[in-house]
């Protein structure tokens, strides 16, 4: 078997695939907090702002589901729109990212590649690029 990153032994490659996966986990997180927390503050006052970032940053290892209830309280419509605009496997990385955070974070390996994180890692931000898009252009 090839080792993913040359020179590299496959057990610091896991380390490394951990690493990025919690950093692509947490850049779902961040986008979305910090992009309803904007749309707060463009449509509403600084209180509102701080409110949605206060509410929405507490939701962690977020998964399209949980996307998807975030969204419908402030509009019914962005989950289909957002499903129209982001691929299917771009929607896959984000639930897969999720599972891989949450073994990460309960100590148990997980079993995933860094060159399959690294395609997730990309795959985020399509997504964040396409979210942010959506909700302040509106």
């Amino acid at each position: 078997m090839a080792k993913l990153i040359p020179d590299v032994d496959f057990a610091v490659q896991s380390v490394f695939a951990n690493q990025l996966a919690l950093l692509a986990a947490g850049l779902v997180e961040e986008t979305v907090s910090k992009v309803l927390s904007e749309y707060g503050r463009k449509k509403g006052d600084p209180k509102i702002s701080r409110y949605i970032t206060k509410s929405v940053e507490h939701q962690n290892s977020l998964s399209c589901e949980k996307i998807k209830l975030t969204l419908d309280k402030f509009d019914g419509g962005w989950w289909d729109q957002l499903e129209d605009r982001v691929k299917d496997s771009d929607r896959a990385a984000i639930d897969s990212l999720k599972a891989i955070r949450d073994k990460v974070a309960h100590g148990r390996p997980n079993g995933t590649g860094f060159s399959v994180v690294g395609s997730y890692y990309s795959s985020i931000k399509r997504f964040a690029r396409e979210f942010d898009q959506l909700i302040l252009e509106e």
